[in-house]
């Protein structure tokens, strides 16, 4: 059961990625999150952090391709983590782009409702 609810979540951020639709993709994540993004120095960022990275990425891409293959969830007691490349793929200021990236979210159940309190992505290549 849990682990269908964060399969859930998750395809609702790919769903949200692949429309652009950052407003739908941050009801996915914490107020609180912190996140380590690919392109970014070894450093977190926050919630606003993590929307403005969303806000210019999609504002630069067209003919988005995004798709997650989740490897592994696991999940006991409130909180959870999961693991799997995103493959994204389209054009970025008008020039074709391919990005293979290693995610880790770990999620925790808020009042019924799980949501990302830290995510870690690093492109692959």
């Amino acid at each position: 059961m849990i682990t269908e609810e964060i399969q859930l979540l998750l395809a609702n951020l790919a769903a949200n990625a692949r429309s652009g639709n950052v407003d739908g993709i941050m009801l996915c994540f914490h107020p609180r999150v912190w996140a380590f993004e690919f392109g970014q120095t070894l450093k977190t960022i926050g919630i606003d952090g993590v929307r403005e990275n969303c806000e210019i990425g999609y504002a630069s891409v067209s003919g988005l391709v995004y798709e997650f293959e989740v490897e592994r969830i696991y999940a006991v007691d409130g909180m959870a983590y999961s693991y799997g490349q995103e493959h994204i793929s389209g054009r970025r200021n008008g020039q074709p782009f391919e990005v293979f990236v290693c995610a880790t979210y770990i999620f925790e159940k808020f009042d019924d409702r799980w949501l990302i309190v830290h995510q870690h992505l690093t492109a692959a290549n």
